[in-house]
């Protein structure tokens, strides 16, 4: 199962004033193509990375695979930092969804740790350190901005 996004993030980690200034459009540019761009942006670079600039809730199924074997496992999320673990469904052999035990996920070091072997689960989670515009790290900005840019100029 793709990621799929449940609360999105509640701010672009670059404004639209930062977004004109960078692109020197000026206060009349094209917000309308320059809304979306933004998010475009920052999905590209967190696509890129791996790494959610602004934190939201997200569901990700990890298949037997990816969770079986002998004593915990720590298990490599889509979109990291993991700052918080909302909820862990299991999905055994017959494919019907149950609540998971509390404590089988766990955080470690922004990543989530499985407890013991399962055949499947899917995890509702917090991804993101930052929660504002402002708390976003400026170099990550800028890389947004980057990319951005690259999006602007490709549209012409």
């Amino acid at each position: 199962m793709p990621l799929h996004t449940l609360v999105p993030p509640a701010a672009e980690p670059v404004s639209l004033d930062e977004a004109r200034a960078w692109l020197r459009l000026g206060h009349d540019g094209d917000d309308t193509a320059l809304i979306p761009a933004i998010a475009g942006a920052r999905a590209a670079f967190e696509a890129r990375t791996g790494r959610a600039l602004v934190a939201r809730t997200v569901r990700e199924s990890f298949a037997a695979a990816r969770t079986a074997g002998a004593g915990p496992r720590l298990l490599t999320p889509s979109l990291q930092p993991v700052t918080a673990v909302v909820a862990v469904t299991l999905t055994g052999s017959a494919g019907a969804p149950s609540p998971a035990p509390a404590g089988l996920v766990t955080i470690v070091d922004g990543r989530l740790r499985l407890s013991r072997p399962v055949e499947g689960l899917t995890v509702d989670y917090v991804a993101g350190a930052a929660t504002s515009t402002a708390a976003v790290p400026p170099a990550d900005r800028v890389a947004v901005l980057e990319e951005l840019a690259a999006l602007m100029a490709r549209r012409e």
